[in-house]
């Protein structure tokens, strides 16, 4: 099997810069294409939040979202440059979406240890990943 297209999914927390570092380092050493998606979950804003707020915020997020792709993009140093795609909707749907529209030959995420509350309300992307990708999808623990 051939690793030609690399897609990370990426948020703002440390298992996800891991993840990063990891899909950074094959996408060299493979000399693979290298893309980043991170997903805008409303359902994740709008816990202790009511619907019309929930939507008044998500063109902010989304816009924090295209700058923390871009500033992962340029850390990545990669010639072509990462191409950068920004999702709203359930993160393990969207990122298997992408993964199949781009399309990806390995899928790169981090596991986030959450606790058993915040996962049944709001899933497990990297389980979910796993679960419904086409590709093969490598989950990058968090350091110990």
């Amino acid at each position: 099997m051939t690793f030609r297209r690399i897609l990370v999914a990426v948020d703002d927390s440390v298992v996800a810069a891991i993840a990063f570092d990891t899909g950074v380092a094959l996408a060299r050493a493979l000399q693979a294409e290298l893309a980043l998606v991170h997903v805008v979950d409303p359902a994740a804003a709008a816990v202790g939040v009511d619907l019309p707020s929930t939507l008044a915020l998500e063109p902010i997020t989304r816009v924090e979202a295209e700058r923390m792709l871009a500033v992962f993009a340029a850390r990545a140093a990669l010639t072509p440059a990462p191409r950068e795609f920004v999702r709203v909707g359930r993160p393990a749907a969207e990122i298997v979406a992408v993964a199949n529209e781009w399309p990806a030959d390995l899928v790169v995420i981090g596991s986030h240890s959450k606790g058993v509350i915040r996962r049944a309300l709001l899933g497990s992307a990297a389980a979910g990943v796993v679960a419904h990708a086409r590709c093969p999808v490598l989950v990058v623990p968090p350091s110990p």
